[in-house]
């Protein structure tokens, strides 16, 4: 008697349409289904610096609504008729697939981020991403960029818990502290600098980051400040699946801080990597870490809402009174209001003043002169005026036949999230209750970087 046809496994179907079955040796764009690549890096042969726009897997999930990946548009481009049927016909496969499809997103979000930082050279890191991070001399005046600013900022915030939890310690005790995201050790050096030679003895430093340059840098730099070879513990690895690392999982509930700086949204979901924070904490340990956030990657399209409506936490809708608006297809909302989420004693920017400043900034690390950023900042306002969308990437095509000053090798399409989005996932995991909030804040004068500190 015929055997009836073997039913393909959803999973495996996704996952190999995702480029995620192929050997690490493979790109995704090798490995991927080619229309599925198509649609989700679809500026990949563009011109500069259009072409710099990303793998859109990287975006945040709650922005995925806006940038149709969705589960009916996913089936669409695979275009298996069998498959269709069965999503179509059976519940349980439909469930099968809608879970397939969200654990493909996130892992080729991880494995797009990995992608774009194995390729990148030395030098692009030491000017990009540390170089720029660090004061500079123009003329006889001392700039001190943002992130600097942050992470000292980040220091005098972790400092106290610090030293107290060292004062406590008993003899042959270490007082641990885990870097996530720890780069060249802009985060981390901040708190050691300011220690005693007596309170750095008992110190313990893991420290996690993709870059193997990076981790390098940072151990020599502690070295120097006095620590020695077994207090310092290097992973080299993706911070959205650190429990994947036997080195952590022996940390499991043995961590006093857990810091990090500008990193956390290398993630397309960061709910895993504060559930491994969670996890890593002793009880009482604290968490204290800055990130940038905004509302700029909700949509391709960006429609400012009336004054005073209030625009839900993805820019799905916006309400005001008894009027409400829904954003139509590869649209999203922004608030003219102040961004929630942010310590009501302290100062926060407007929805809109952070996804203004962060397109603006993206012209200038495109390689933009002052004078692409005033013309961009018209343009912006225009549109603003018109009630217009706003759309970066349709303007970007626009500098297309413009010579920048240098060619930027980083993809800006990231997992930034303003900051009530961030406190969700803390409450998903456990960190926060409804009533119990996180010290949030802007710890800059930039609208586009924030604070938070709390407590396991």
């Amino acid at each position: 008697m015929p055997q009836p046809p073997r039913r393909k496994n959803v999973r495996t179907v996704v996952f190999k349409a995702f480029g995620l079955r192929a050997p690490r040796g493979k790109t995704l764009g090798e490995a991927s289904h080619r229309e599925l690549h198509r649609f989700l890096n679809p500026y990949e042969h563009a011109r500069y610096p259009t072409r710099m726009a990303g793998d859109k897997t990287k975006l945040p999930m709650e922005f995925r609504r806006g940038w149709s990946l969705t589960l009916e548009k996913i089936l669409n481009i695979l275009n298996d008729r069998e498959l269709a049927k069965r999503v179509a016909t059976d519940p349980n496969t439909r469930t099968e697939f809608k879970k397939a499809l969200q654990e493909a997103l996130f892992e080729r979000g991880i494995r797009a981020y990995e992608e774009e930082w194995a390729h990148l050279k030395g030098k692009d890191i030491a000017e990009r991403v540390v170089g720029r991070a660090q004061p500079q001399k123009i003329g006889k005046k001392t700039v001190k960029p943002t992130p600097w600013l942050a992470n000292e900022f980040n220091a005098r915030l972790a400092l106290l818990d610090v030293r107290k939890g060292i004062s406590k310690l008993k003899k042959g005790q270490y007082y641990t502290i885990l870097d996530i995201g720890a780069g060249a050790g802009g985060t981390i050096l901040p708190i050691v600098e300011r220690l005693s030679p007596q309170e750095r003895s008992k110190l313990r430093i893991l420290l996690v980051d993709i870059m193997s340059a990076g981790l390098k840098e940072a151990k020599e730099a502690l070295k120097k400040l006095g620590l020695s070879e077994n207090q310092i513990i290097t992973v080299r690895g993706n911070i959205a699946t650190m429990l994947r690392y036997e080195k952590l999982k022996q940390y499991l509930g043995k961590i006093d801080l857990v810091t990090s700086g500008a990193a956390i949204h290398h993630t397309p979901d960061v709910t895993p990597i504060f559930k491994a924070v969670y996890n890593l904490l002793k009880r009482g340990g604290v968490f204290c870490f800055w990130d940038w956030g905004h509302a700029a990657w909700r949509a391709p399209n960006l429609k400012v809402a009336p004054k005073g409506a209030k625009v839900d936490k993805t820019g799905q809708y916006w309400e005001k009174g008894l009027h409400e608006k829904e954003a139509g297809p590869e649209e999203a909302f922004i608030s003219r209001g102040r961004t929630r989420g942010i310590h009501p004693a302290y100062w926060a920017p407007t929805e809109l003043q952070g996804v203004k400043m962060m397109f603006k900034i993206w012209i200038s690390l495109l390689g933009y002169p002052k004078g692409e950023q005033q013309r961009f900042v018209k343009w912006f306002d225009e549109r603003v005026k018109k009630g217009a969308p706003i759309n970066f990437l349709e303007y970007l095509k626009r500098l297309e036949k413009k010579k920048p000053e240098f060619e930027s090798p980083f993809l800006f399409w990231e997992g930034h999230k303003p900051p009530e989005l961030y406190q969700d996932a803390l409450m998903k995991v456990g960190f926060i209750s409804e009533r119990k909030r996180p010290f949030t804040i802007y710890s800059t004068e930039s609208p586009l970087l924030y604070q938070i500190k709390i407590r396991k």
